[in-house]
């Protein structure tokens, strides 16, 4: 609701990847980060 089709989301703590998930099912870009290597799937 924050962002409009085609717009970029950032996501630095990308934990499960929800916000990727959501983003790709709401034609959005994504990116996403995590410090923790063992949390990115």
């Amino acid at each position: 609701m924050a962002s409009n089709e085609k717009n970029l989301v950032l996501d630095y703590f990308v934990r499960s990847g929800t916000t990727a998930i959501a983003s790709k099912k709401l034609n959005r870009s994504f990116i996403c980060s995590d410090f923790d290597r063992k949390r990115v799937s």
